[in-house]
Formats: structure tokens, sequence, C-alpha cells
């Protein structure tokens, strides 16, 4: 059975809750989540990890450790993958910086369907036709 969205009673960073339920379809409306990718996070970095890793060092090891209630040694431990990463760190992380970055990557890397990727390829068409056009003319074969 298909899972349907509705709207939950709760805030996540001022926005409502959106929840799903798979129990019924009676009585709930459908509502599509759009979500706008930074272009090129799916490639950006190889895993999770490696994306939490960057949003924390460019925080501050220390800091971010004392904000998510972790000892910093720890934190990096799990950062360069000696020890697991526990998730409910990042939803900390997430939840005290306001930063989705670690949940925006996962969603672009297992989200992104064909036609989203088509729509990205064809809106790049006119500023890679505007460079080609520049570069013929440096070339000289634009006269």
């Amino acid at each position: 059975m298909a899972a349907r969205l509705r709207e939950g009673s709760g805030h996540f960073y001022g926005r409502p809750l959106i929840t799903a339920d798979k129990t019924t379809n009676r009585g709930l409306s459908m509502q599509q989540l759009a979500l706008t990718f930074e272009p090129g996070l799916a490639n950006k970095y190889k895993d999770l990890r490696e994306c939490f890793a960057a949003c924390v060092y460019g925080r501050g090891l220390g800091r971010v450790a004392a904000a998510i209630d972790a000892q910093p040694s720890n934190l990096s431990a799990m950062l360069s993958g000696e020890r697991n990463l526990d998730t409910a760190l990042i939803e900390r992380y997430m939840a005290e910086f306001k930063d989705t970055t670690p949940a925006l990557f996962m969603a672009a890397k297992w989200l992104t369907d064909a036609s989203t990727l088509q729509q990205q390829a064809l809106a790049q068409i006119p500023a890679l036709m505007a460079d080609l056009q520049r570069l013929i003319v440096a070339a000289g074969g634009g006269r």
C-alpha cells in the first residue's frame, strides 16, 4: 500500500511537519513535497559521513561537539570512520545549527528521479551555449 502524506501536529523549523500514514487512504489529501537541491550536492560528498564531517569542521569541531553533547575526540573518531556515526548526533546538529545540509544530501542522492535530472541538464544549456559562442569568437571563428 502506498504511503499517504498528511500534515502533522508538530513543526520543524517553523514549517508544518509532514508525516506518512501507511494504514489508511481515507480522509487524507495528497500533498506534493518540493525540494530544491544545491546543484551537485549529491556528487560533492562520497557519503553522509563525509557530508556531515564537512558541516562539523566548517563550524568548528569543538563548538559542534559541545552543542550536540559529544566529546570532541569521540566525534572526530566517528567522522573519520573509526567509530560508528550515530544518526541522532546528525539530527541534533541539524536542530541546533538549523543546517539541513546532511538531510538535503541524502535527499539529493536518493530521491532525484530521471525527469529532475533531465530538467537540470536542460537548464544548463543556455549558459553553455553562451560560453560556446564566446569561445568561437575568441578562436576567431565568429567573424
